[in-house]
């Protein structure tokens, strides 16, 4: 049965293992590197108040009844407090976007051209983002900008409907940024009210408590993600001096109900990015270039469920029922079957710059045309996350199989030409 009051029990149990694991596989001489970079972890196994509610529904079979009380309370004071606050904002929305438009007959039904349900993504970015592109400082896979087009003609014909017959590059930036303000805002007083963060804020050092309101905007970035996630909360002491710890969001529950399955596999790629992590990079991803991002996931992802596989071999689970389990349910996988052999074959060397946090290393080993296979595998993975966000089929995009094969095979050429002028 689940008992959602000691998840964090369940991984300490474990935590020993799992960093044995982790020493094992990189080798001894790491083994304070790997032990310090986990040693100022915070981890926080909860799920919003309505996604436990949901799992309880479901799986209520599966769950003691003290969790299942708990959530029905926490449920009901987070329903409410939602339902207030998200009345609250929307009149500030609309409020604004009447006075930017300069349309005051604009009413509710039409703020879902401007906002998501919870203040997020809408028609109005897809605006935005074509019209940055057509000033030449984005550039948009062919495979969406029909989709965007499309998104357009359907805003500006809403807008029509209330005689608003064009809309600035200005005014949308202008309402984007006010909807992404209220969205804080809606974030920030509904943990207030709520304290669905209180078992996060409870394992904060003390010293940063003193400065809650500035602290309240990093945790307000964690506690409403919706996907296992790393990142470094910036932790204030005073108004300007801050510190940075390594954080790992699992929605326990929330994972749970998407499948049932693969929960360890979650949280050992989650871990494998706090232990590659140091400044501002991870792993193979130096977070100012974007084009690293996506082939560091790609590559934790085969790492983590190696090593996950290895510890269930070994009868060590920590979420995963041992009768029914699963290793891979990540988007990332769907790029194995064109770059895992790639990986795989080369592993050592990634792996030595991903701990090491040197991805430069991989340029000089692979050539230019490294940096062409990372932006590659970026944009198709944006065309992905568009269509998903769509809400549409995975099938909707493909995967340029011929040209990462080219884009391989240079990079092989290039490793073998420079190995030959060394020994020469």
């Amino acid at each position: 049965m689940i008992d959602i009051t000691r998840f964090n029990v369940k991984f300490n149990n474990k935590k020993d293992i799992i960093i044995k694991t982790f020493i094992d596989y990189y080798g001894i001489q790491y083994a304070e590197v790997i032990k310090e970079r986990i040693s100022n972890l915070i981890i926080d196994f909860s799920s919003m108040p309505d996604a436990e509610y949901e799992f309880s529904l479901f799986y209520s079979n599966l769950i003691n009844d003290r969790s299942i009380r708990i959530i029905e309370s926490r449920y009901k004071k987070y329903s409410y407090a939602r339902k207030t606050l998200k009345r609250k904002y929307l009149r500030a929305l609309l409020h604004f976007i009447r006075q930017t438009l300069k349309c005051e007959n604009l009413d509710g039904t039409a703020l879902q051209i401007f906002t998501s349900d919870e203040f997020g993504e809408s028609l109005i970015d897809a605006f935005k983002i074509n019209s940055l592109a057509l000033i030449g400082k984005n550039e948009i896979p062919e495979q969406i900008r029909n989709t965007i087009v499309q998104d357009i003609r359907i805003l500006k014909q809403v807008l029509s409907d209330y005689n608003v017959n064009d809309i600035s590059i200005e005014q949308s930036e202008s309402i984007i940024e006010f909807r992404n303000w209220v969205a804080l805002q809606y974030k920030r007083d509904l943990i207030y009210e709520t304290g669905v963060c209180n078992a996060l804020i409870k394992k904060l050092p003390s010293e940063c408590l003193d400065s809650y309101p500035r602290t309240l905007n990093s945790i307000s970035d964690i506690v409403f993600v919706n996907n296992p996630t790393t990142g470094r909360l910036k932790l204030y002491k005073d108004e300007n001096v801050y510190k940075t710890y390594p954080y790992i969001k699992m929605p326990i529950l929330l994972c749970l109900s998407k499948n049932l399955k693969g929960t360890d596999g979650d949280l050992i790629h989650e871990l494998i990015h706090v232990i590659e992590t140091c400044g501002d990079i991870t792993g193979i991803f130096k977070h100012d270039d974007h084009n690293s991002q996506i082939v560091n996931e790609i590559r934790t992802e085969i790492l983590a469920q190696k090593l996950t596989h290895k510890l269930h071999e070994n009868g060590v689970f920590v979420f995963d029922n041992p009768k029914d389990y699963a290793i891979g349910r990540s988007a990332y996988a769907l790029y194995f079957p064109y770059v895992k052999d790639f990986f795989c074959k080369y592993e050592d060397i990634f792996s030595k710059c991903a701990i090491n946090t040197n991805p430069d290393e991989l340029h000089n080993y692979f050539g230019d045309a490294w940096d062409t296979f990372c932006e590659e595998l970026t944009n198709s993975f944006d065309v992905f996350l568009y269509y998903y966000g769509k809400e549409q089929e995975k099938e909707a995009f493909e995967v340029n199989k011929e040209r990462i094969e080219e884009l391989i095979n240079t990079m092989e050429e290039y490793s073998h030409q420079q190995k030959t002028l060394k020994i020469v």
